[in-house]
């Protein structure tokens, strides 16, 4: 564990199975780098906060990747879905006393980390949440200040964050942030070429 030098966490989310993916999502390759080595960087890019990556699914090979100084974070239940990795994130946040947790997957590698504080800067003191909107719908990279932390454990099965966000719509802000529409389900993804 990194010792903690920020009010916000950082949690990539690359647990999951990817079965669609036919490999190992986290390591899978986008413009030249793995899809969550472009997700660190994204996160490092803002200078914000500390960084932690959820691992899962073949932990030892994705955890080779995670440079030093980023946390680990271990997810045994992964095979439940993506609310078992939430869960993993917000537990360590609260361990930890962070006043608020940045959630995004490693499967969105368009989005940059000057998306990211952007999403940082549009935070509303009224509101605890906030989520990126992209392509007629929400979702993550979304902030969760620590007020929600003890809902956001309560989170079951392959539901993430969408679901608690629409269930909390009024107590949300959100913020534009086209790509994030973008996300890796296939190995066609791979090739989008900008």
């Amino acid at each position: 564990m990194s010792t903690k030098s920020s009010e916000l966490l950082f949690a990539i989310l690359a647990a999951g199975l990817g079965t669609r993916m036919g490999g190992i999502k986290p390591l899978a390759i986008f413009q030249n780098q793995t899809l969550l080595e472009r997700a660190i960087k994204s996160c490092r890019d803002t200078g914000a906060g500390d960084i932690s990556v959820v691992l899962g699914y073949q932990h030892e090979k994705v955890s080779i990747v995670v440079p030093e100084g980023i946390s680990i974070l271990s997810n045994p239940k992964y095979e439940e879905g993506i609310a078992s990795s939430i869960r993993a994130a917000v537990n360590a946040a609260c361990h930890q006393n962070y006043k608020s947790l940045l959630v995004l997957c490693c499967d969105q590698p368009l989005v940059t980390g000057s998306d990211l504080l952007a999403l940082i800067s549009a935070r509303n003191p009224d509101k605890p949440i906030t989520s990126a909107e992209y392509a007629g719908t929400f979702g993550v990279p979304a902030i969760f200040d620590e007020s929600m932390f003890d809902q956001l454990m309560q989170l079951t099965g392959d539901r993430g964050a969408k679901g608690f966000i629409l269930a909390h719509k009024q107590r949300t802000t959100f913020f534009a942030m086209e790509s994030a529409a973008f996300d890796v389900d296939a190995p066609e993804h791979l090739s989008l070429s900008l």
